[in-house]
C-alpha cells in the first residue's frame, strides 16, 4: 500500500533539502578543520605527539550530535520525518558537519604513527559522542 503522504513533490524536496543542508555542513567542517588542521604529511614513525590529535574534528562531531540530538528532541520532537526543514538541519547539515570521513582520515594517519594512540582517539571520538547525545537528551526531558 503506498503512502499517501509521500508523494513526489515531497520526495524531491526533502532530496534537495538533504542535499543543501549537506553541502553546507561539509563545507563547514572542511573550512573548520581546514584552518586548525595538523599537517598529516609530517608524521613519521615512532614521533607521535598529541598536538596531532584532530581535536577541532572531534570537538566539530561532539557539539553536532549534541545540537542535533537537542533539536531532535525540542524543535522537532513531532514534525514529521518528511520535513523539509528537519531534512535540511538534521539529516543534511549535522550529517554533513560530522562525516565519519574526516574523523577516519586522521585516525588512519594517526595510525601510522602509533596503533595504541589511534584507538584511544577513536575511543574519545566515540566517547564524547554518546556523552553529548545523552547530555542533550537529558536537556529534552528525555533521558532515562
Amino acid at each position: 500500500m503506498r503512502n499517501p503522504y509521500v508523494t513526489p513533490r515531497a520526495v524531491l524536496t526533502g532530496f534537495i533539502s538533504v542535499a543543501v543542508g549537506g553541502f553546507l555542513g561539509s563545507l563547514l567542517r572542511g573550512w573548520l578543520t581546514r584552518t586548525t588542521q595538523t599537517n598529516h604529511s609530517s608524521f613519521t614513525q615512532g614521533s607521535f605527539s598529541w598536538h596531532l590529535v584532530p581535536w577541532a574534528l572531534l570537538l566539530i562531531n561532539a557539539a553536532g550530535v549534541y545540537l542535533a540530538v537537542l533539536l531532535l528532541g525540542r524543535l522537532f520532537a513531532h514534525q514529521s520525518y518528511l520535513d523539509p526543514t528537519r531534512l535540511f538541519l538534521i539529516t543534511g547539515f549535522f550529517g554533513g558537519l560530522t562525516s565519519y570521513s574526516g574523523v577516519f582520515v586522521a585516525l588512519y594517519a594517526i595510525w601510522q604513527v602509533s596503533h595504541p594512540a589511534s584507538i584511544l582517539v577513536g575511543l574519545g571520538g566515540l566517547l564524547s559522542g554518546v556523552l553529548a547525545g545523552r547530555m542533550a537528551l537529558a536537556r529534552t526531558g528525555r533521558h532515562q
